[in-house]
């Protein structure tokens, strides 16, 4: 019974800190990244879609914040980066 409560006790820790967390107010910004596009029916493939169940799987790419992200602070995310100020979007090889 021991292992039992050993794990209970786990368990409960990490509730309260989901719970912590889940109480919170962040800010995301996100994108999806490397997904196929679209999702459809494909007869001439073995797998019957039109791409392999696990060769792409959806992703989400995205930066969270407790505060609000202003123009004022993105702008200078950018700057510091050093990326292109004509990008359109941020990649994780420019980082």
């Amino acid at each position: 019974m021991e292992i039992l409560n050993d794990v209970t006790e786990l368990r409960n820790k990490k509730i309260e800190g989901i719970e912590k967390i889940a109480d919170s107010k962040y800010y995301f910004y996100y994108d999806e990244t490397e997904n196929f596009g679209k999702f459809r029916l494909d007869q001439c493939k073995h797998s019957g879609f039109n791409i392999e169940p696990d060769s792409s799987p959806f992703k989400l790419g995205g930066i969270y914040s407790k505060n609000e992200i202003t123009n004022e602070i993105s702008e200078e995310l950018i700057k510091r980066l050093q990326i292109n100020s004509k990008s359109h979007d941020l990649k994780f090889n420019q980082i």
